[in-house]
């Protein structure tokens, strides 16, 4: 994972995020991810940290840091598309 200077997206739910490149649940998506970028959404046994990787450009997020009522999530990291999934 490489850093990045985006330190937050919008949370609009739980269950909806909004990427800095404008991506969405409707749109990419997110996927269950590893400080590795790997797509963990079938196996989610290996699914130790909260991480969402943004299925468009790489931002990987911190879910257990929303804030619903400031509608952001931190971003911890970004890795590089193409994506291995």
């Amino acid at each position: 994972m490489q850093s990045t200077n985006t330190e937050f997206i919008k949370a609009i739910a739980e269950d909806w995020l909004e990427c800095e490149c404008r991506n969405h649940p409707e749109a990419c998506g997110f996927a269950l991810t590893d400080r590795d970028g790997r797509n963990l959404d079938n196996n989610p046994e290996l699914w130790i940290e909260r991480l969402y990787r943004c299925n468009q450009c790489g931002l990987i997020v911190d879910h257990s840091t929303i804030d619903l009522d400031a509608q952001t999530v931190r971003v911890v990291g970004r890795v590089a598309p193409p994506f291995d999934d």
